[in-house]
């Protein structure tokens, strides 16, 4: 059975995330805005950030992703987990992940940082000036990154050994308890939760931080 102060946490978290979407929901049925950054993968940087004001109508298809969330800061909630985490997720999921994260805290699992919504365009074929062209999961705050100083992203990594070459985030380490691996709680519960794994996904990319409803 769950402790008094476990209760008191859980409660005041959903409070918050109570109070965040009634402040938000007069103008979610109608208004849109989020700034979005432009990944180009020929340069290996953002080349430029873009901000989107318009009616929730005029969205694109392209503008609407997994569980029928969208890049709007108004589909967006503020989460803080037990441990003080902050990060946000789009409301549609932020109660579910955010439950996973939790179960985790309980299991033991050491989590020092969580990256989710992140509006950016890192996804998708190039366009001529070798920019990326499709939303990111975690544009639609439907994705978590976990731990990135110890979860990297890995590329010439078809197979996981020596060769794999460190793109971004810390050295993942199976020996360190900040790193990701199969039997991790967070990794556990994350799957549980619907998600699917960055680390496990085909390809000659490893994300070892990164979880969505693709893996990608």
């Amino acid at each position: 059975m769950p402790s008094t102060d476990s209760l008191r946490r859980q409660l005041s978290r959903w409070l918050f995330i109570l109070f965040t979407l009634a402040g938000s929901s007069a103008v979610a049925s109608e208004t849109c805005h989020y700034t979005y950054s432009v990944w180009n993968a020929q340069n290996r940087q953002t080349s430029r950030s873009l901000r989107v004001e318009k009616r929730r109508s005029e969205l694109t298809s392209s503008e609407r992703g997994p569980f029928g969330c969208t890049p709007c800061e108004e589909d967006q909630v503020h989460i803080k987990l037990s441990n003080g985490i902050r990060y946000q997720l789009c409301k549609k999921v932020a109660g579910p992940l955010t439950d996973a994260l939790e179960e985790a805290l309980k299991q033991g699992a050491t989590i020092n940082k969580v990256v989710g919504y992140r509006p950016s365009m890192s996804r998708g074929p190039l366009n001529p000036s070798g920019e990326r062209t499709r939303l990111s999961n975690h544009a639609f705050g439907v994705a978590v990154d976990i731990n990135p100083n110890h979860n990297g992203l890995y590329g010439s990594c078809l197979v996981w050994g020596p060769k794999c070459k460190l793109l971004k985030g810390g050295p993942w380490n199976p020996d360190v308890p900040l790193s990701l691996q199969p039997g991790h709680p967070v990794l556990t519960a994350l799957l549980k939760s619907g998600l699917r794994w960055g680390g496990s996904i085909k390809g000659n990319q490893k994300d070892m931080m990164h979880f969505s409803p693709s893996g990608y």
